[in-house]
């Protein structure tokens, strides 16, 4: 027995890193041979063992994963081009492999707001039957005699399930028939002791037995695995072991699932079954969206940083993150308050006079290696974008902010609200578009701002004049639009009032509808006068709410279907922003 339980650990020691590797390297082209290779395994071995450990082969598996981060990734607004190759597809056998796996093409898929399915579940531990149930489970009051474990409170948890059946007990009859329920506890009113209790529901008796303990184990969400009772006690201690140390370290992991903290993880025992009950806060039915743990623009910033030296280009830093030229440059300038490029060659003008200031680089290498056709080039042009000569480098400011903590900093000056919204039409004229490549990098909250406050010139004297005397309702957008010939997305932003019923359009606007539904909205609280600096105010909201709010509430948002915008009232500005429900 002990040798038999020491091949398994070896062999789930191997799944393990091998599991860690393939999620560490998801976005890299994996095969069996070199994967063993890396890990110093036989490619055989591990390929035969891989194969029963997960119940597929090494291949099958990975695609599997990468087909669930692609749909991971439709849903984070990223072109299908830029998800198929990401994830090692060409374009056309992705479309082929993700309808085969899901049922659906990428587009139907996005539609249909399903969550992604979970990778497929074991049907086998240590050769006995699995299932995997989610459900709403009620509260339950289980009495039993608790038991103290030999090693205390430093008891490992996930190494001693089903412990009653290691550590038979005659206060513990595990051979009811009826259902009992396994849960490690840490008691308050006994100093933090820790316990294992097993018992039946407490309303199976009529009284309290003397020693017993009653135990409320709260409902909710729950995944509920169930396995085969095994033949002995050893098997079943043994099978409920190696159940946990699946759902923990593999189940868990690979699928996302955030635990419930405030909720139970227990067991339930009957005459078939042997049940592990895991509390869920996130990831019942499916893998929810988690988008990456940094901002999309702060990673701009950084792959900018990191690379600064290797003659980069704006095409070079937009190429890694499969959003639109538009979206990153405008982003960009709007959160930063300096376009892409100049922050490219600022960047790379202030990091080379930090490493030759520190020695770390010659004169000559400013030809040899960055593209200067001498240095004294280098020093002029490094005089005429910082006003100082390079060796006082360290008086120019060039590093740029943590939108976080620029978040914590003045999210308070924000309040927000829920609205129902019905339906309406804006007039719209263009202040950016995606057509014109020299208005690209232009600075949506200060155009915004100063377009909010002033009128058009081509509505003089019509019904939307403000000049009139009536109250001013404007509302900015970003306009999704496809060319028809080349069926291309270009990104528009554009501004204008509220259309008037039976008023006539003027020929530079456009009709817009703004559909109705619920929506986050965002104010300003700190000016009391009522008035605010538009441009200054509408940065802030970027920075708080695009970059950080959004970001980390976007299970929240629906931008599936509908837009943000920014809407200006009485000298007022207020944010948009789309949510579900």
């Amino acid at each position: 027995i002990l040798i038999e339980e020491n091949f398994m650990i070896d062999k789930k020691k191997q799944m393990l890193e091998v599991f860690q590797y393939i999620l560490k390297n998801k976005y890299k082209t994996l095969t069996l041979e070199e994967t063993a290779w890396d890990l110093g395994y036989r490619a055989r071995t591990l390929g035969d063992n891989f194969t029963e450990y997960f119940e597929m082969p090494f291949a099958r598996f990975v695609r599997k994963l990468r087909l669930r981060q692609a749909a991971q990734d439709i849903y984070s607004s990223q072109s299908l081009k830029y998800v198929s190759e990401r994830n090692g597809f060409n374009q056309k056998n992705f479309f082929r492999a993700f309808k085969d796996e899901f049922g659906m093409t990428p587009k139907q898929f996005l539609e249909s707001k399903k969550l992604v399915p979970d990778m497929p579940c074991k049907s086998e531990i240590c050769g006995h039957k699995m299932a995997l149930e989610y459900k709403n489970v009620d509260t339950v009051v289980v009495e039993g005699y608790p038991i103290l474990p030999e090693e205390g409170n430093q008891t490992d948890l996930l190494e001693n399930v089903a412990y009653a059946f290691r550590h038979p007990s005659c206060h513990v009859n595990l051979n009811l028939p009826e259902e009992q329920w396994g849960v490690w506890w840490h008691d308050a009113e006994r100093d933090g002791t820790l316990y294992y209790l097993m018992g039946p529901r407490a309303e199976q008796y009529q009284e309290k037995h003397e020693g017993r303990v009653q135990l409320q184990i709260r409902g909710g969400n729950y995944a509920v695995f169930s396995v085969e009772k095994g033949q002995d006690y050893f098997d079943i201690a043994h099978t409920s072991r190696e159940l946990a140390w699946y759902v923990f370290n593999i189940w868990r992991v690979l699928n996302r699932k955030t635990m419930d903290r405030m909720g139970f993880t227990y067991e339930k025992f009957d005459g078939e079954k042997a049940y592990l009950y895991i509390p869920l806060l996130k990831g019942m039915d499916g893998i929810e969206l988690e988008r990456d743990s940094e901002h999309s623009i702060e990673k701009i910033v950084q792959y900018v940083d990191e690379h600064i030296l290797e003659n980069i280009s704006v095409e070079d830093v937009i190429s890694q993150f499969g959003y639109s030229d538009f979206y990153c440059r405008d982003r960009f300038q709007s959160c930063y308050k300096i376009s892409l490029p100049d922050y490219i060659k600022r960047k790379k003008l202030y990091v080379l006079a930090q490493k030759w200031s520190d020695g770390e680089i010659k004169e000559e290498d400013f030809v040899l290696k960055y593209n200067f056709r001498s240095f004294r080039q280098f020093k002029r042009d490094f005089v005429r974008e910082f006003k100082t000569e390079p060796q006082n480098y360290h008086d120019v400011a060039m590093n740029l902010f943590s939108l976080k903590e620029y978040y914590e900093d003045h999210m308070q000056e924000i309040s927000i609200s829920v609205v129902e919204l019905d339906e309406f039409q804006m007039i719209g004229k263009i202040i950016k578009s995606g057509n014109n490549k020299t208005e690209v990098d232009l600075d949506v909250p200060g155009i915004a701002g100063f377009w909010m406050e002033n009128d058009f010139p081509s509505l003089d004297g019509t019904a939307y004049d403000t000049k009139k005397g009536e109250i001013t309702e404007k509302v900015s957008l970003y306009e999704s639009v496809k060319e028809s010939a080349r069926q291309k997305q270009i990104c528009n932003y554009i501004l204008g009032p509220i259309r008037k019923d039976g008023e006539e359009v003027p020929e530079d606007m456009h009709i817009f509808t703004v559909e109705g539904g619920k929506y986050a909205v965002f104010e300003s609280v700190q000016n009391e006068s009522g008035e605010e600096d538009l441009t200054e105010t509408i940065r802030m909201m970027i920075r708080c709410v695009d970059h950080v709010w959004i970001h980390d509430n976007w299970v929240r948002t629906d931008f599936r279907s509908r837009i943000s915008f920014l809407y200006y009232k009485n000298k007022k500005i207020y944010y948009y922003v789309p949510i579900c429900g």
